[in-house]
């Protein structure tokens, strides 16, 4: 019996990692699945699997394990705490997530020419309006053409005006009001 309870936190961790590829196997067999029903909305599939996938990585850690009791008080702690983070204002994005939070890494995709910069920007506005601290990163497009789009957002005139310097007189206090709104912004643009 020596030898057995020895070697029991090895037989653990081999049922561990065998149950870890099982249920990759489930997460993909499910994930297929839901990405070949053309009923179900793209993001619906990504948030589906990033649930599923995120359930097995957060089992996968060793030494993950916890009482009753300290679940409950963390569980009851994230439910107290669920205002914390940055707010999202964007109404598309507040459906999928409450709050922008440390952990989260939130990934932008779509087909060509969907608006995924668009969006990007209005979410890095719109936080940065709130006055915490943004940085954008985009390998599309120039400082200087995402800072224009930030600004012909706020004031109407249309991006190519802008970036032709063709703005109508009657724009002219509305660029210049969203200019000085955009100025004060703890934005960074890369």
């Amino acid at each position: 019996t020596v030898a057995r309870a020895a070697h029991i936190v090895e037989h653990a961790m081999i049922l561990k990692q065998k149950f870890i590829r099982r249920e990759i196997i489930r997460i993909s067999i499910l994930s297929t699945q839901l990405a070949y029903d053309d009923t179900v909305e793209d993001l619906e599939v990504l948030a589906q699997h990033e649930l599923l996938l995120d359930g097995v990585s957060s089992s996968a850690v060793i030494g993950n394990e916890a009482t009753a009791s300290e679940l409950v008080i963390d569980i009851c702690k994230i439910k107290q705490d669920s205002d914390k983070g940055i707010p999202v204002l964007f109404p598309a994005l507040k459906t999928l997530v409450h709050n922008l939070s440390e952990p989260d890494l939130i990934i932008l995709a779509a087909r060509p020419s969907m608006g995924k910069t668009a969006c990007a920007v209005q979410i890095a506005t719109e936080t940065a309006e709130q006055g915490y601290p943004v940085a954008v990163f985009s390998l599309e497009m120039s400082s200087r053409q995402l800072m224009c789009r930030i600004i012909t957002s706020k004031s109407g005139v249309p991006f190519l005006r802008v970036a032709n310097n063709e703005i109508y007189q009657n724009e002219a206090e509305s660029f210049r009001v969203a200019c000085n709104d955009a100025n004060v912004l703890k934005l960074v643009i890369d």
